[in-house]
């Protein structure tokens, strides 16, 4: 992507991509920061890479992979309350996009017919892919965390079981 970027002169999307992997690449090194935070910093960048990709290159971008990818990932290692949390704000963001097209700020839905009509179109199927996706993600990983405790739990007391027999 940089590369492409760079050959259509586009240097606030090389800008954008080097501060995220840089990023990204540094949360992963730094292993005594916390999963959480490391995550967080991580979906944080995703969000912006997708931001910013919208905002540069609109429907012709990438923004809506890194977008889904943010929340999918937030629902992964952060559970429900960020899941729900990320797709309000992908909500937002495309909601403030479309505001931008309505009143022509932004260059690329200048030589477009209708780019409100299709941007808002392309948000909700969007915006009902990535919640089913999140929402489904976070709440099979809720459930898997559910029956690992159970487990934990009947194991425990097997062991605890176990030793009330031998001490009779």
């Amino acid at each position: 992507s940089i590369m492409l970027a760079y050959a259509e002169g586009l240097w606030s999307i090389i800008v954008l991509d080097v501060g995220a992997y840089l990023t990204i690449v540094t949360a992963l090194v730094c292993r005594t920061w916390s999963l959480k935070v490391r995550g967080l910093l991580v979906c944080l960048c995703l969000y912006a890479l997708g931001v910013g990709l919208s905002l540069f290159l609109g429907p012709f971008g990438a923004g809506y992979i890194w977008l889904f990818g943010a929340s999918v990932i937030m629902s992964i290692l952060l559970g429900m309350n960020a899941a729900i949390l990320s797709l309000v704000l992908n909500a937002l963001t495309l909601i403030a996009i479309a505001l931008l097209i309505f009143y022509g700020a932004l260059d690329w839905s200048a030589g477009m017919d209708n780019p409100l009509g299709k941007w808002l179109v392309s948000s909700l199927n969007f915006m009902l892919l990535n919640a089913f996706a999140t929402i489904t993600t976070a709440f099979m990983l809720n459930g898997l965390k559910k029956a690992l405790l159970n487990e934990l739990q009947t194991s425990a007391d097997l062991r605890q079981s176990q030793e009330r027999y031998r001490i009779i």
